[in-house]
């Protein structure tokens, strides 16, 4: 009797179940248990703990310091959310269980009396997991990932704070999740950095390669469905791989669409995608109606290309496609384009010296100066990108550049608003497809949950940049060994899923020639094109991309602006290259299962 009534009290008084997640709560908003497809773990000491900085004042609130809990939800729905009442300010925890596989916590802060900024804070403080028997955190060159935690039933569950900022750490069987960086915000209320929780049913054998050698292949592919099964738009269920021709790669920007040759010199290149079936191409043709190479701002002298050539008018505000017409010479492009198959990607950089936003300048780094962490900037950029997608026609979005700016302390809330404009985006454009460079490689998974992928070789494409650390005699067959060894990086060191993987076929073409890099700053400007598509090498480069980052496509050198380059290229390779992309789209439930092997080093 005695056994029955202790269960009876130690009994949850809410939860929540979806999939194979149940997990219980008690009266004072604590997580009490978690099981995931029948494997229960108990849990004690949930607790979270927030900082904040108030003007000069520093102050802070735990859930040790909450009176009262009010509960919504929780009667076996997929979500609770507890509302801690905690003097002068109201606290909400909230877990959902997402995808029927992962619990989620999040907490929101609220406070009324005076404007505040959150500093850091505990999501989890001092949790801990019955049966746990060792800890370990994941990281990469640049963040921590997550934190795995090592059970006595050979499983394992997995935490990770889902941004860049966090840290995972165990101090005698308590583990603490967190994050540093400060919030700005215009409102009371300021929801923070969500923490995932999920299980690995069973423990492989194998461990991890490439510095990540603590946990076994089986945790790390676990966590890597979990990022996938977050990730938004097109890319939450891809029907068909993403294939991107980047442009610049054929020095598109030696091109002026203004002077009839170039532009018909560029239509071929969109022709001969819209023939081999490669969806997007990235425009970043000059165009001297519009825009100026003596007059850009950036620190790699190509503003005038940025924004489909609008990008010069658009910093200094003498255009808007808020409340400006797109001129027709730009539309009949994305229209031609279009006629094709192919959708055009406009090549933006974040955070110049927009003049409508000149209040926010925090920087005079290299024409970063923008700070998008400001709440003003980040409503900006998000109507300004929206409206240029509804009147051009633009299918989407090449970032680059940087998206931060200013003092270090900035970077957390500039990442965090870069994040929301980017997920604001795929919420009214689901369709949207972006391409990812600003040094995405250096932000780990859960940085890229929209649709795209992460940076392509890891850096620049140009040989010169990265160094030829696998001689060859073809630019291809050099390329793809630096894009293999890349995705073998992504994979097992910086943990990315399939999909946010990018390959990289074919080469960039030489930008130089013995005299200078035409069309760049102020030096002379002229078509410098070679005839330089590796026929020889480029089947191995195609092929080393499908193996290895099969669901994102990404073309570098096309052979369509030399004319004769362009009407040559044998039939027999037309329909190799055709045949072998229609195989991703045929084969895209097997590539999303792409992982490295791990007794293999890389």
């Amino acid at each position: 009797m005695l056994q029955v009534l202790l269960l009876a009290i130690a009994a949850p008084t809410y939860n929540i179940a979806s999939g194979d997640v149940t997990a219980g709560f008690d009266t004072s908003g604590r997580l009490t248990s978690v099981s995931f497809s029948g494997t229960q773990f108990n849990v004690t000491g949930d607790a979270w703990a927030v900082n904040m900085q108030m003007g000069d004042v520093n102050a802070s609130v735990t859930s040790s310091d909450c009176t009262d809990v009010r509960v919504t939800g929780g009667a076996g729905g997929d979500t609770i959310v507890m509302m801690h009442l905690c003097g002068v300010y109201a606290v909400n925890t909230t877990y959902t269980i997402h995808a029927g596989s992962y619990l989620v916590k999040a907490v929101t802060v609220q406070y009324w009396s005076a404007p505040y900024n959150v500093t850091s804070a505990d999501i989890y403080s001092g949790v801990q997991f019955g049966g746990m028997l060792s800890f370990t955190e994941v990281a990469d060159s640049f963040h921590n990932i997550a934190g795995f935690a090592r059970m006595s039933s050979n499983t394992s569950l997995f935490l990770s704070l889902m941004t860049p900022f966090g840290t995972h750490t165990a101090t005698n069987g308590a583990v603490t999740v967190s994050y540093s960086g400060i919030t700005r915000h215009e409102s009371s209320t300021v929801t923070l950095d969500a923490v995932v929780l999920g299980h690995v049913p069973y423990l492989s054998t194998y461990k991890n390669p490439f510095g990540n050698s603590e946990v076994t292949t089986t945790e790390v592919a676990a966590f890597k469905r979990c990022v996938d099964s977050f990730r938004m738009g097109s890319t939450a269920n891809m029907k068909q791989t993403v294939k991107v021709n980047v442009a610049w790669d054929e020095n598109d920007y030696q091109l002026d669409a203004a002077a009839a040759d170039d532009l018909a010199e560029y239509k071929r290149v969109i022709d001969m995608n819209g023939a081999l079936g490669i969806a997007y191409q990235i425009m970043a043709t000059r165009n001297t109606r519009h825009s100026s190479r003596f007059n850009t701002t950036d620190g790699w002298g190509w503003e005038d290309v940025l924004w489909f050539s609008m990008g010069e008018l658009l910093r200094e505000g003498k255009w808007s496609p808020v409340t400006d017409p797109v001129p027709q010479d730009i539309l009949d492009i994305v229209k031609y384009a279009d006629t094709k198959g192919v959708k055009l990607l406009a090549y933006v950089y974040p955070c110049l010296a927009f003049q409508p936003m000149h209040k926010y300048f925090v920087s005079e780094d290299e024409g970063n100066v923008l700070d998008l962490g400001a709440p003003p900037v980040k409503d900006w950029l998000i109507n300004v990108l929206d409206a240029f997608l509804n009147k051009t026609g633009a299918a989407g979005f090449a970032w680059d550049h940087n998206f931060v700016a200013g003092p270090a302390e900035l970077h957390y809330s500039q990442w965090k608003a870069w994040f929301d404009i980017r997920t604001e985006l795929v919420r009214r454009h689901p369709a949207v497809v972006f391409d990812n460079r600003i040094d995405a490689h250096a932000w780990g998974p859960w940085f890229m949950m929209h649709p795209g992928y992460s940076e392509p070789l890891y850096g620049d494409e140009n040989p010169e940049t990265y160094g030829v650390a696998y001689p060859s005699f073809h630019t291809d067959v050099v390329a793809a060994n630096q894009m293999r060894h890349v995705s073998y990086t992504y994979s097992a060191q910086s943990l990315l899923a399939p999909s946010q993987i990018p390959g990289f076929i074919s080469h960039q073409t030489e930008r130089s020639d013995a005299t200078t890099t035409p069309c760049v700053h102020t030096n002379p400007c002229y078509g410098m094109h070679q005839r330089d598509f590796d026929l020889l090498g480029y089947r191995f480069s195609l092929l080393s991309t499908i193996g290895t980052a099969g669901l994102n496509l990404v073309w570098a050198m096309m052979p369509g602006r030399d004319l004769q380059e362009y009407q040559y290229l044998p039939s027999e390779d037309r329909a190799f290259i055709a045949k072998w992309l229609a195989f991703t789209d045929a084969n895209i439930e097997y590539l999303r299962n792409t992982d490295n092997i791990a007794t293999l080093q890389g």
